[in-house]
Formats: C-alpha cells, sequence, structure tokens
C-alpha cells in the first residue's frame, strides 16, 4: 500500500523521516499533486543543510510531473519501478550517475542542463513512452535507453512532427556513447541532431513502418547490431566507423554522407541500396569499400596466422638445438601469406587507382613506378650506368629523355640502345613495360567508373 501524498505540506512531514547523513530515501509513496524540486528544498533548509548533497534513492513511487529547476545535485540519483507522467529538467547539474531502471516515463524533457557522470534510461517495456526531448544538454560519459516502447499513433501528438525521440540543440553534446538497446518504434523516428564524440549504437532495435534513424550532422561512429530497420536516412555525417551485424533495412537513404571505415556488413548493405535506388556513384564507392575491407581482413589473417605458426613451434620444441629451418620457415609463411595471389591483386587494385575509382592515383602509380624502374635498371640492368645522381642537374635533359622513353610502352629501342642494357637489364625492362602497361590501363579505366 502506497502512501499518498496531497500536498507540499505533507511531503515536508514525510521527507523528514527518509532523510540521513547520505541519502535522501523516497519510497511506496503516491504523490498527487505536480511537484517542484526546488520548492521542496527551500522547504527543508530549514532541517538540513546541503540536502542536494546527499545522494536520492526512489523505489515504487507514483508521481505526476516533476520540474526541476536551478539545482545541482552532488551525489548520484537511483530511480527504480517507478511511474512519472512528465519529467521536466532545466537549467540543473548532475555531478554523479543518474540511473532510471524498470520505470514508466510518460514524457522526458531535458534542457539546458549537464550530466558529469553515466546517465541511463531503463523502462518497463509494457507502457508507451510518449515522448523524449533533449535539447542543449551535455553528457560527459554514456547516455543510455533500454527497453523503450514508442508509437506515434497511439500517442496525443501533432502530426507535424515526425519524431517522439530527439536529441539536438547546438550545445547538445554526448562526450561517450548513445546506446538504445532492446527498443522498438512503431511509426517513429530517431532523430539525431547533436555531436557524440564516441559511438552512437542500437542493439536488438526493431523500427516498423516508418523512418526509423534520421542522423544529422553526426561525426562519430554508428553501430547496428541485431536490429531491425525500416529506413535509415543519414544526412551531412561524417563517421569514422560504420558497423553493422545481423540487421535488416527496408531502405538506406544518404546525403552528404562520408565514412571513413564500414566493418562487418556495413559495406554490403549500404551498396545493397545503392543499387536499390539506382545510384552508380555510391555502388561504385561501396564496392571499393567491400574490396577495401577484403585486403584489410586478408592482411589481418595472414598476420594471425604467422603468430600461431611461432606460438606452435614453441610449444612443440623439445630440447636446445635449432637449425636454420626453425628461424626461417616463420619468415617464409609471413611473405608466402602477406604475399599471396589474392592479397598482391587486390593490394594493386587499390593503390593504382582506388579500385577504378580514382584516375590520379593511376597517373601517380605509373608514373612513379616507372621512376623506380628507371632507377633500378640503370644500377643493375647495365654495364656502365646511363646517369649519375649528383643533384647539380648538368645531364637532366638525357636523364628526363630517358624517363620519358622508358614511360613509352610501345618503344623498347629507344631504351635499349642508348642505356646498352645487359640480359638482366632486358628482362627488368620487359618487366617494367608490363608494369607501366598495368599503370596505363588503370588510369583509363578509371576515366569510365560511371559508364560501366
Amino acid at each position: 500500500m502506497k502512501t499518498q501524498i496531497h500536498s507540499y505540506t505533507e511531503l515536508q512531514s514525510y521527507l523528514r523521516n527518509q532523510i540521513d547523513e547520505e541519502y535522501i530515501h523516497i519510497k511506496d509513496c503516491e504523490i498527487l499533486f505536480d511537484v517542484n524540486v526546488e520548492k521542496i528544498i527551500q522547504l527543508l533548509a530549514r532541517i538540513t543543510n546541503n540536502i542536494i548533497n546527499r545522494a536520492i534513492d526512489i523505489r515504487n513511487c507514483k508521481f505526476r510531473k516533476i520540474e526541476v529547476w536551478n539545482i545541482t545535485f552532488g551525489k548520484e540519483i537511483t530511480i527504480i519501478s517507478s511511474q512519472f507522467q512528465d519529467i521536466y529538467i532545466n537549467d540543473t547539474t548532475f555531478c554523479q550517475d543518474f540511473s532510471v531502471v524498470d520505470c514508466i516515463i510518460e514524457s522526458t524533457i531535458l534542457k539546458n542542463s549537464y550530466f558529469n557522470n553515466n546517465v541511463s534510461f531503463g523502462f518497463d517495456f509494457k507502457t508507451i513512452t510518449r515522448t523524449i526531448d533533449i535539447e542543449d544538454v551535455v553528457f560527459e560519459k554514456d547516455l543510455r535507453f533500454d527497453n523503450l516502447l514508442m508509437s506515434k499513433k497511439l500517442v496525443e501528438i501533432n502530426q507535424d512532427e515526425s519524431s517522439l525521440f530527439n536529441i539536438y540543440g547546438r550545445d547538445t553534446v554526448i562526450k561517450h556513447d548513445l546506446i538504445i538497446q532492446n527498443s522498438m518504434f512503431l511509426e517513429n523516428v530517431i532523430d539525431v541532431r547533436c555531436n557524440i564524440d564516441n559511438e552512437f549504437m542500437l542493439q536488438n532495435v526493431n523500427g516498423i513502418e516508418n523512418e526509423l534513424i534520421k542522423i544529422d550532422n553526426y561525426t562519430g561512429s554508428l553501430r547496428l547490431h541485431a536490429s531491425n530497420i525500416f529506413i535509415l536516412n543519414v544526412i551531412d555525417c561524417k563517421l569514422c566507423i560504420v558497423d553493422i551485424v545481423n540487421s535488416t533495412f527496408e531502405n538506406i537513404i544518404e546525403s552528404n554522407f562520408q565514412c571513413k571505415r564500414m566493418i562487418n556488413d556495413a559495406a554490403l548493405i549500404f551498396r545493397k541500396f545503392a543499387i536499390k535506388n539506382s545510384d552508380p556513384i555510391l555502388e561504385e564507392k561501396y564496392t571499393a569499400q567491400l574490396y577495401d575491407n577484403l585486403l584489410r581482413q586478408k592482411t589481418v589473417n595472414s598476420l594471425r596466422s604467422c603468430i600461431d605458426s611461432i606460438n606452435k613451434r614453441k610449444k612443440y620444441t623439445i630440447g636446445n638445438k635449432k637449425n636454420v629451418y626453425y628461424y626461417l620457415e616463420p619468415i617464409l609463411l609471413f611473405f608466402t601469406s602477406i604475399f599471396s595471389k589474392e592479397r598482391f591483386l587486390l593490394w594493386l587494385n587499390k593503390y593504382s587507382n582506388d579500385f577504378n575509382r580514382s584516375w590520379t592515383r593511376g597517373i601517380i602509380f605509373t608514373l612513379l613506378a616507372t621512376l623506380i624502374f628507371y632507377f633500378i635498371i640503370n644500377y643493375l640492368g647495365t654495364d656502365t650506368q646511363y646517369f649519375i645522381i649528383d643533384f647539380k642537374f648538368n645531364n637532366f635533359g638525357k636523364v628526363l629523355e630517358g624517363y620519358l622513353s622508358l614511360l613509352d610502352i610501345f618503344n623498347l629501342s629507344n631504351v635499349e640502345q642508348p642505356m646498352k642494357l645487359t640480359i638482366c637489364g632486358k628482362f627488368l625492362l620487359f618487366i617494367a613495360k608490363i608494369v607501366i602497361a598495368y599503370g596505363s590501363w588503370q588510369t583509363i579505366y578509371a576515366f569510365y567508373k560511371y559508364k560501366r
């Protein structure tokens, strides 16, 4: 049976018995009027000093509307198994953890406030949450939401408003992670327009019948794990990492979206919707990302194989005698794995034209390969060096002529005759012409990337 409280006078009397040196305990009560926390503090000022420097523990209570204005809470706040119609917090500082566990909160509004530690909202997943609205709030650590159930159709809201879950404001900053997990959004949008320094993560989140996630001007990392998302909309974002695992989408819409690295299923999913939306530019972009991921994975697997081999050799070694093969085997394994056929081809495609996307890289690759072979042939493929590097540029014209001759893939005599090549030099020249021809083709092919 909950204790019913009808006025500030009754609340003041109730709290006198709930305050000790460290805590304010509020348990098993029902407050039947709108509460202004600042007014409560004023009422209790005669009883105890620095009441806001005590931890607050609220359990199994029922509130109407709670307003918090111009207050600093020096200790942690814990709210468990309680019910609120509205929580409104404005211009307030929280120095320690703010934790909500298994609660019903119809409306949560946070404005112009500061949270110095972790903030978590845990809902009971049985009752519809009407709205969550966060504006111009700074979170120094994680901001977490668990067990949310939101539906636009089942609450009274202006239909011009697209979202019930909003985090926005020029001064809103989440300096660590924003995490939403084990939640369901029916006909609703998660609208995030703020700075998140680390990660924005959705885990086991389901959205039905509407655009679920709208991300605007975000520069952190986005992780979507085990979620069913109707539409993902990313606008003006420059993300470090996009990580998608075991998640499904109806569509992905992007505008001015950039990402340094896509891991797990992300590149494949973004490419799928680029094809679906008939966008060849994005298709080319995510195809290149897929190949880049494959190259990175093969490199990692090669290094792991080498490390495993070395560890096994140490495990099964008996005695102190070790022959030369003991030391050569890891080296040979490293080179054979790193320079495997598939990895070598991926590496060539990446650095010759960025997987058919960059003709400028193709030109640089061709010119640089020509220069390298030019020096190798000059020092290893001739009886007498064709040129000597003295940085005086006395023979610059001669050197440039030889370089341009080597760059001409259709002419061998202009190189062979003046440089007087040996058998080794002729072989190197043959290899050089193949590499230069490959670079030239990669350059040409990159020009036609949108016509394929």
